[in-house]
């Protein structure tokens, strides 16, 4: 983990303040309905390691939707993993449904992005939780795995969850 100190100046008048490689906290996502996905507060440090980006309060996406809160680009399809993604900028704080991997296509007024999570939007066009909270290091519970092993976990997923 690199972490990045940034000292006060000589009177002491700042706090130290630590930001973190692939920082997430919190950010829970919870599935509300058939469309939406809910971005929890917390706070992240973007896709760059040099801007955290705060939700002080929680953020849904609608995958119906196009651009900011919605899909990137193109329309719902079934059976389709999609990513999900905090964004900022100067148009604001919103959440973003992605086909990419890493390179979201942001509406006009967002340059900063954190992928949160995924999902996958199963043949009835739900969306369900798989990967979220491997990905996200919130499981499993009382341990933790290696970086190897969620890529693992991300690959086996990806290519169909075969039974293997």
């Amino acid at each position: 983990m690199k972490i990045v100190n940034l000292e006060g100046n000589k009177e002491g008048n700042f706090p130290v303040i630590s930001t973190y490689e692939d920082y997430i906290h919190k950010c829970n996502l919870t599935w509300i309905d058939a469309a939406t996905i809910r971005i929890g507060v917390g706070r992240c440090i973007d896709s760059t390691n040099s801007e955290i980006l705060i939700n002080t309060s929680n953020i849904d996406i609608d995958i119906t939707d196009s651009g900011a809160n919605g899909l990137d680009t193109g329309s719902e399809a079934a059976s389709t993993w999609y990513y999900i993604f905090r964004i900022s900028g100067t148009s604001g704080e919103a959440g973003l449904f992605s086909e990419s991997f890493d390179n979201p296509t942001l509406p006009a007024g967002y340059t900063k992005f954190r992928r949160v999570g995924c999902w996958y939007n199963d043949a009835s066009s739900n969306a369900n939780s798989i990967k979220s909270e491997v990905v996200s290091r919130r499981m499993p519970q009382g341990s933790s795995l290696t970086n190897e092993e969620i890529q693992a976990i991300r690959c086996w997923v990806d290519e169909g969850a075969l039974n293997n």
